[in-house]
């Protein structure tokens, strides 16, 4: 959950005369630079503070003088690196553990708990994404929330995901230690329980807590999500809270959209209150739990394809909000009776029920009715419906396609991504299998298959996939690269840098902006940073 930097004001911009000045045009620009890099955005009322972060960068930069630190930066392709230490200069974690308590009992008895009820034994998986997640004390939160739930969730596979822009924070949380300022509202039960005292007034999280968060870098903006490379598909809650504020409002939509694409069918988002947005709610149901909104990722299935989809909401109606009792050791194992969020109903529209068409599903108004004449199914239909998060839509098309006879790699490959993407894990796996047995060649088959191992866990399973991957297609820059992650995460240091350093000497082949194969999007370059970037925290 960064912050803006609110800094003081020693670091002013100087007087035109003196050496190191930066005039409101250079702020102005690199102000721009920001928003469209970082997504951060930087008002003219806060470039005191943008001055003061910009001239600490540039000295751990090396540059002798901000100004060219600006110049160079804006002119040239920034790396991985530099935007890291922008990062750490321009941003700061404010948080601590427990942030807005309501908002993790929603999670648990709202979310959670009927995630649980509603699966049973039929698809025992959940996945959630801090994003933003500072230095690590939300997503550890979660991580002793579904510790507290106990036998509700044994034998289940669970897996957190924690990712920031701030390389520093990433470091603080991957370490797990923490002062008692992070401790500052929490029960006394929530330290004693899974933190054990270092010394210096200093606490470091219980080892099988720890291991239930993956941390990682991501850039909202330039990292392509959802994907199965950096496991960000298919995920039931995705947590961005006090992050959205701080963007420019398009890329702040364009977020939104994405992570609507990240989720499952009855996935959740859960922002900010003053992160609400238009784009939030034209995707997403807003659930109303009395005393805070939520976003629910509905099934599209029943939607007509064409139809234009406007989600009309009011502002949630008052509620009395039940006053939260405190958290005391042992609540968090038995969840309180579901009750379920209340529906923000919509406000009627301007000539509703007045000519043809509008019919009101949930909180959706959907307008038609659709005269045009639906187009013939091609992959391109079905490619869009993808890209969109359209994933019901896009199966649909897919299989239709394989009905009349398509049934190229392609087509099968895009169909296992939409499985993939809904969580029907098995379903893609058994669709690859079938599809390998007529081509046991098709490498990208076998890095699709990989993908999907890993994803369930299975990781001497992904191994041998990914071996196979490099046997059939030695120069696939990709299988190098997870190959790498997966031996690493086994403490297989030494063979995972060689695996990274051949992957990096690949590289080296294509330009920077290329589009690296069977990556959804990822180029070159930003591949490059990541090996690059991971290769240094080995050292």
């Amino acid at each position: 959950m960064p912050d803006l930097k609110m800094l003081s004001i020693n670091g002013a911009k100087g007087h035109p005369d003196t050496e190191d000045y930066l005039s409101d045009t250079l702020l102005s620009q690199f102000s721009e630079f920001i928003a469209h890099r970082m997504g951060l955005h930087f008002p003219k009322k806060q470039w005191v503070s943008l001055e003061s972060g910009i001239r600490s960068a540039a000295r751990e930069l090396g540059f002798s003088d901000t100004a060219s630190c600006i110049n160079q930066l804006s002119s040239a392709a920034i790396s991985r690196t530099e935007i890291e230490k922008l990062a750490g200069h321009l941003t700061v974690g404010e948080t601590f553990f427990l942030r807005d308590r309501r908002v993790f009992e929603i999670i648990r008895d709202e979310i959670i708990g009927k995630m649980v009820g509603e699966r049973g034994n039929a698809d025992r998986r959940m996945r959630i994404w801090s994003a933003g997640c500072s230095t690590g004390e939300e997503p550890y939160s979660i991580a002793v929330l579904l510790s507290e739930m106990g036998d509700m969730l044994k034998d289940w596979n669970l897996f957190i995901l924690a990712t920031d822009i701030n390389a520093g924070a990433l470091h603080k949380a991957s370490e797990g230690t923490y002062a008692q300022w992070s401790f500052r509202d929490t029960p006394q039960w929530f330290k004693t329980k899974y933190f054990r005292e270092e010394g210096k007034g200093h606490f470091k999280i219980r080892s099988d807590v720890k291991e239930r968060v993956s941390f990682a870098y991501l850039n909202l903006v330039d990292d392509v999500y959802p994907s199965l490379l950096n496991n960000t598909n298919a995920l039931d809650l995705i947590v961005c809270r006090n992050v959205l504020m701080y963007f420019v409002p398009e890329l702040a939509c364009a977020v939104v959209e994405r992570f609507y694409r990240c989720l499952v069918e009855g996935g959740w988002l859960i922002i900010g209150p003053c992160e609400a947005s238009q784009e939030a709610s034209r995707l997403f149901t807003a659930v109303n739990f009395g005393d805070a909104v939520m976003y629910r990722k509905e099934s599209r299935k029943n939607a007509p394809r064409d139809a234009l989809i406007i989600n009309n909401l009011t502002k949630p109606h008052k509620s009395p909000s039940p006053s939260s009792p405190p958290l005391k050791e042992g609540e968090l194992t038995q969840p309180s009776p579901l009750k379920g969020g209340e529906l923000i109903q919509p406000s009627p529209l301007a000539g509703e029920g007045e000519g043809e068409g509008a019919l009101l599903v949930n909180s959706l108004v959907i307008c038609g009715p659709v005269t045009k004449a639906p187009e013939p199914l091609t992959f391109d239909t079905a490619l869009a419906f993808y890209e969109k998060g359209l994933y019901t839509e896009s199966e649909e098309a897919l299989r239709t396609l394989i009905v009349e006879g398509a049934r190229d790699t392609r087509t099968t490959a895009l169909l296992c991504h939409t499985l993939a993407n809904q969580g029907r894990l098995e379903e893609a796996l058994t669709l690859i299998d079938q599809a390998i047995v007529s081509d046991k060649c098709d490498f990208g088959l076998h890095y699709l298959r990989a993908s999907i191992f890993q994803e369930q866990g299975e990781l001497d399973d992904a191994v041998r996939s990914l071996n196979r991957v490099l046997y059939l297609e030695p120069d696939f820059v990709l299988g190098y690269f997870v190959l790498g992650n997966l031996l690493q995460r086994r403490g297989k240091a030494d063979d995972a840098r060689r695996y990274f350093e051949t992957a990096l000497s690949l590289l080296s082949r294509f330009r920077a902006n290329d589009v690296l194969p069977l990556s959804e999007g990822m180029t070159a370059k930003r591949l490059k940073d990541i090996i690059e970037t991971m290769l240094g925290g080995q050292k």
